[in-house]
């Protein structure tokens, strides 16, 4: 039986194509239309599902911005507009759905956005404007969203200052400032108390009276404006590269091992939603992100691969990977300036068709080298599968980079396309790399 909810919405998407599917959908419960391709602008007549609690629609090509005539749900508790196509600004009719405790919306193309006036969302859990364009100040509401456990304002462009009498925000467990453009000091109670913080990428002047040290939970990579590159390591201990290499192995979420004479490096610590760590040598890595999902989070970023049969003779390297559900950088130090070749080694080792809804998963990301605040995108729309012609398949991406500053770094970013799976360990999505190397295209003694 075709419900009334069906027959409004086939109406109403007249002007979409590409339609595969549409479950879950009652005029009183879920419109869910994610990994769909649908192209065209979304209609101003989704505003009469008056009764619409769960709004989805991630990974699609549509165009234009976020109808008004959403402010008519005001039974909407969750809406997720990811890597959707759709461009600002955010609505400011948002801040009329009072009974949202979800607002999950990333990767606005055009336009940039003030942040929506959101004071009366007083049930918000979830906050998530990731790379909306947003440019403004941070809102003094958001030390008042008592029931804020998320909140992710990573990749846009928020200035000022983080106020002192945000304190409060001490209690939520996720804060994901990474990739704007906030100055001034970090107020204290995010250097003592806070947890779980990335303030990454921004142009704060100094985090403690001795410079931009702070508690190893808080990623600070590139913090300080008064450096081009700030590394934690050298402001730790201050002191310079003593020598510097000419190559780097690393087998990404796995054990060191050699192959044909190469020694990988072993990356095994399993991460948290953020963090940044170093290894014993001259590289770290830093995660920013928690995979998501309807009744908790997960906090394992390796994923082992459990097929019996890999052949290839690199296999040992495809054993493992560093997964990411928003974005992962590996960053190398004390290289000796010249070209080199990057290679990337990928293998869908989670989307398999043995997994609980993963052989319908679909996995993508972009890749970043030599990262900027607004980054150099080298590959869009990565697909693993497809560029290995398969699952289980390994693939390397080879990309030429020059190095002048010593340095490498090497992002993996999940902009919202591919499916959005909670599969048994919650990584159906999101960046995964199995392992790194930086080889010279140079002579070296």
């Amino acid at each position: 039986m075709i419900s009334l909810g069906t027959i409004l919405v086939a109406k109403y998407l007249e002007g979409f194509t590409k339609l595969k599917e549409l479950y879950h959908f009652s005029l009183s419960c879920i419109m869910n239309l994610e990994a769909n391709h649908l192209s065209g602008r979304l209609p101003s007549t989704l505003g009469y599902l008056v009764n619409l609690e769960i709004f989805v629609i991630n990974d699609n090509n549509f165009e234009g911005q976020i109808p008004s005539s959403i402010k008519n749900w005001l039974n909407v508790t969750s809406i997720r507009v990811q890597g959707s196509g759709l461009s600002g600004p955010l609505p400011s009719e948002i801040g009329l759905l009072t009974k949202l405790t979800k607002l999950i919306i990333s990767d606005l193309n055009g336009a940039s956005s003030p942040f929506p006036p959101l004071a009366n969302l007083y049930n918000m859990e979830y906050l998530i404007l990731r790379s909306c364009n947003i440019m403004d100040v941070l809102p003094s509401y958001l030390d008042v969203m008592g029931n804020l456990t998320i909140l992710d304002l990573n990749f846009n462009k928020i200035s000022g200052q983080i106020p002192s009498y945000f304190y409060s925000l001490a209690r939520v467990e996720n804060i994901f400032l990474n990739g704007n453009l906030l100055n001034g000091s970090v107020p204290e109670w995010m250097l003592e108390t806070g947890n779980n913080i990335d303030l990454s990428y921004n142009k704060f002047e100094a985090l403690l009276s001795n410079g931009c040290q702070s508690r190893l939970t808080i990623p600070i990579f590139k913090l300080c404006n008064r450096q081009e590159f700030v590394s934690f390591w050298f402001l730790q201990y201050h002191k310079p590269c003593s020598n510097y290499s000419y190559s780097l192995h690393i087998n990404c979420g796995g054990k060191e091992v050699t192959i044909s004479g190469t020694t990988f490096e072993g990356d095994v610590d399993p991460g948290e939603p953020s963090v940044f760590l170093s290894s014993k040598t001259n590289w770290g890595f830093s995660n920013t992100g928690l995979f998501l999902y309807d009744t908790g989070v997960s906090v394992d970023y390796i994923e082992l691969n459990h097929s019996l049969n890999f052949p290839t003779p690199y296999s040992e390297l495809y054993e493992s990977a560093r997964v990411s559900p928003i974005s992962l950088t590996y960053y190398a130090y004390c290289l000796g300036n010249g070209n080199y070749r990057i290679s990337l080694h990928f293998s869908e080792i989670v989307l398999t068709n043995d997994t609980k809804l993963g052989g319908h998963g679909r996995r993508v990301f972009n890749i970043y080298i030599q990262v900027t605040l607004q980054g150099k995108l080298v590959v869009k729309d990565f697909n693993i599968v497809d560029a290995a012609g398969g699952i289980l398949k390994p693939v390397i991406k080879r990309i030429p980079v020059a190095v002048t500053s010593n340095t490498v770094e090497i992002r993996f970013y999940w902009a919202g396309k591919g499916t959005f799976l909670t599969i048994e360990n919650n990584t159906g999505y999101g960046p995964l790399i199995s392992a790194i190397s930086i080889e010279p295209e140079f002579e070296t003694n």
